[in-house]
């Protein structure tokens, strides 16, 4: 059984929504950076709560960076990464370790949650997008109508190509 600490939320703010948004909310940041950190087994039946995770991709030209048919990486955040500015960095060093280069930075894309979602639907998902400043060496780029073997690009690639 897995006894690690995640980070955990109130789902208070997420009951009038489910889905993608991709406008920046300063109250849904604040009851992130509010949350606490729980095991998985501790919040399974809790339903006042959500595991926080990030979703986290790389974009250049209007393609998403793709290693291995995957086009997004869903990361667990730990206690090592309190606070907002350290979940920017641990979704920098995230997308970094994908593209197998330095990025610039990062920027918040937007957040996303469904209870309807048989795997993850207790989790919310923070989608960070980092674009690189230069072509990657050995890159290969696919587009929305491209992320059919990513079973997460339904959930997220809205956030980085608009509605389908």
């Amino acid at each position: 059984m897995d006894e690690a600490l995640y980070r955990v939320m109130s789902r208070r703010l997420l009951y009038g929504w489910q889905g993608l948004a991709t406008r920046v909310d300063l109250a849904v940041l604040q009851a992130v950076e509010e949350g606490w950190y729980a095991t998985r087994s501790a919040i399974a039946d809790d339903i006042d709560c959500k595991e926080v995770r990030l979703a986290v991709a790389v974009q250049r030209d209007g393609a998403l960076l793709m290693r291995e048919g995957r086009a997004f990486t869903l990361v667990a955040i730990g206690p090592e990464h309190s606070g907002l500015a350290a979940l920017k960095r641990l979704a920098r060093s995230t997308a970094e370790a994908f593209a197998q280069a330095a990025l610039p930075s990062v920027e918040l894309a937007g957040y996303w949650h469904d209870d309807r979602h048989p795997e993850l639907r207790r989790v919310f998902a923070l989608i960070y997008r980092a674009r690189p400043a230069q072509p990657l060496p050995d890159a290969q780029w696919a587009g929305s109508e491209a992320l059919s073997a990513d079973p997460l690009a339904p959930l997220f690639a809205p956030a980085f190509f608009g509605a389908a």
